[in-house]
Order: structure tokens, then C-alpha cells, then sequence
């Protein structure tokens, strides 16, 4: 089937959508349906993984296997980085709020927690229908270990802020915020392990045993209950935390709307002007585009957008197109009360537009 959608997608982007389907509904039956759509949703698991957190000493391919690591003991996973540092903010940053209109972390754990609950009950729906068909079985243990991984992450996620808070506060109330959502996480990888089972082989070979890419589930299990029992050891040495309010209900959390006609074509060394439509019911308080040479060895540049109405314009100078390298650019708008958006949107489409340069 892989092979079928690659070479049909490669030769056309443009196949229609019944030619997978046909097969799903051909190989599948009535599992079909659920399986496709839940393996839609849950490819997005890891990708999102290794975006929003990313240790780099588990470089992908060497080090990192976002399928089977629980990305270190929760002091390192709270001051991890994300890989994409422009469109999503760390834990660091959203704690000290300069996060501005990157994807904030509490934002990846509700997406982590709705694509959990949507992937397991697809699966659970496919595996009603024929419990004894092997391919589907194999199928629906995969779909339920990731939905697993997006629950841990989800969980992990505000203990990982709580703990960063910490840090900057030393309050033990944030500390057993922290404690309460790892045990929370921990008991989301027992899933995983539930749902590997014996499926899977107990020492599986990702790559060097040295690098930690052998192993199972079950054996990240044992190092973060080990991780959660030194915290507990750590809280143990501290003050009583002092009870805590509620936090005051959230106002205003809409981000500005932001239309744009993407330019994806440009003479290269010629001044670029681009124009967005950005409305807001508070008021927009910055329009910028952000942008550099597709080129990962440099940084982003700011232009500020200038506004006549709702219409915002810049002009990049023709010396930042410069031949050797296509361009991208993404723009970002903040409101008066501190919401930010980012276009693209990428839970809709990828989120830069790549301009190619005519040489």
C-alpha cells in the first residue's frame, strides 16, 4: 500500500483520494474506513514529538528514537528546546511569557490530548470488526501505542511547565504540580507498554546499544518510575507548599486573523513587497515577517509590517534574495491583549511559505 501511494502521489500530487481509500476498503473491509483516518491522525504524533521537544544530545538517527524514549528525566525534558525554535516556544519561555505567537507548550498537550482520544477510538472501532485479522490487529497495536505516546506527552507536557516554573519561583507548590503530572505521565507510558505487549519483541534494535536505540517500552518505564522517585526523594526535603487560589478566569485568547496570498515565485536580487489583511476585535498591536535564505545555518530576520488600515505591507531588499539559496518567510501578528498568530497555520499546511527564486 506504501509503495502504491508513493508511486501514485509521485507521479501526480494531485491523485484523488479514492485510489488509497479503494485499497483501505479493499484490504480492510469494514476496518477500512477507521484505520485510514486513525492512521492520518496519528501521523502527525511524531512529527509533532520531535518539534515542540527535542533534547539534541538524541540527535535523530544517532541518538533519538521519538517512538520509544521518554526524552530523559523530567529536569532535562523541562529545559529541552524545542527543533523548530521559531514556531514553537519552549517551556522556558512560556513560563517567563515571551513566547509572542509561537505554538505555546499547554497549546502541543491539548493537541496531544484530542489526537490521543481520536486515534484510540478509530482503532478501537477497527479492531471490532475482525479481531482476528493479523494485518489489522498489527495495525491497531501501532495506532494504540502512539495514541499512548501523544497521551504521555500531553500529560508530561504541564509537568515539564510546572517544574520550569520551579526552577525561576521555588515554590513547592509548583514542585507538587510537577510531581502530580509526571505520575500522571508515567501511568500514560504503562499504556504503551499494555498496548506493545508481546507483539513486539522484549530487545528490539533501533541502532546501538550504546545509544540507548535497543530495548522496549516497558524498560523507559522502569527509568521513569526511577525518575519519579527521586523527585518524590527531593520533595521530601522541602517545605509544605502554601495552598494556591484559582486563577482568574482567561480573557481574551483570539489571535488575530490573518489573510494572505502567498508569493512562491520571485526574480532573485529584486526587492520583494509583501501584504497581508490582519483584523483583530482588541486591536492588532505588531505585524512582522520574519524570514532568511532557505538555509538552516542562518537565523530569521525581522521586517515590520506598516499598516494602512487593515491592509500591513514590507518591502524586503533585493540583497536578501540572493541566488545561491531559494527564500522562506512566515508572518507574525500579535494583538492588543497579547494573543499571537502565526500564517501559515500548520495544522492546516506546512508553516513557511518557500518562495523560488527565478536566477
Amino acid at each position: 500500500m506504501a509503495l502504491l501511494l508513493f508511486g501514485r502521489l509521485g507521479y501526480n500530487p494531485n491523485t484523488p483520494s479514492e485510489v488509497w481509500e479503494r485499497e483501505f476498503e479493499r484490504r480492510f473491509g469494514q476496518a477500512g474506513k477507521p484505520l485510514m483516518e486513525a492512521l492520518h491522525k496519528a501521523s502527525w504524533i511524531l512529527p509533532r514529538i520531535q518539534a515542540y521537544n527535542f533534547p539534541y544530545n538524541r540527535f535523530p538517527t544517532t541518538r533519538g528514537w521519538a517512538e520509544k524514549q521518554r526524552r530523559e528525566d523530567l529536569p532535562a525534558y523541562a529545559t529541552a528546546e524545542p527543533s523548530d525554535l521559531q514556531i514553537f516556544a519552549s517551556f522556558d519561555e512560556e513560563v517567563r511569557g515571551v513566547s509572542g505567537a509561537k505554538v505555546r507548550p499547554r497549546e502541543s498537550a491539548r493537541w496531544f490530548e484530542q489526537t490521543a482520544r481520536e486515534v484510540l477510538k478509530l482503532a478501537e472501532h477497527a479492531g471490532r470488526v475482525d479481531r482476528f485479522d493479523k494485518e489489522i490487529f498489527s495495525t491497531v497495536t501501532d495506532l494504540r501505542i502512539l495514541a499512548n505516546l501523544a497521551l504521555y506527552h500531553a500529560r508530561r507536557i504541564p509537568a515539564g511547565l510546572a517544574y520550569a516554573r520551579w526552577k525561576h519561583s521555588k515554590d513547592p507548590a509548583d514542585f507538587d504540580e510537577a510531581l502530580a503530572h509526571e505520575r500522571r505521565a508515567v501511568a500514560a507510558w504503562r499504556g504503551i507498554v499494555e498496548a506493545a505487549g508481546d507483539v513486539y519483541a522484549h530487545d528490539l534494535m533501533f541502532g546501538l546499544r550504546r545509544a540507548e536505540l535497543s530495548g522496549h517500552w516497558k524498560d523507559e518505564l522502569a527509568k521513569l518510575e526511577d525518575g519519579l522517585r527521586a523527585l518524590e526523594g527531593q520533595r521530601a526535603g522541602m517545605p509544605a507548599g502554601k495552598p494556591r487560589s484559582e486563577p482568574p478566569p482567561a480573557g481574551d485568547t483570539t489571535p488575530p486573523v490573518v489573510a494572505h496570498t502567498p508569493v512562491t515565485t520571485a526574480p532573485a536580487g529584486k526587492p520583494l513587497t509583501l501584504t497581508a489583511k490582519v483584523t483583530d476585535d482588541a486591536g492588532v498591536k505588531t505585524v512582522r515577517v520574519l524570514y532568511r535564505a532557505v538555509n538552516q545555518t542562518l537565523d530569521y530576520q525581522a521586517a515590520w509590517m506598516k499598516a494602512s488600515g487593515n491592509e500591513y505591507r514590507v518591502t524586503i531588499p533585493g540583497e536578501q534574495l540572493r541566488p545561491e539559496y531559494d527564500f522562506m518567510y512566515l508572518i507574525e501578528a500579535i494583538d492588543a491583549h497579547g494573543n499571537g498568530k502565526i500564517y501559515p497555520d500548520m495544522d492546516r499546511e506546512t508553516p513557511y511559505v518557500v518562495v523560488r527564486l527565478v536566477r
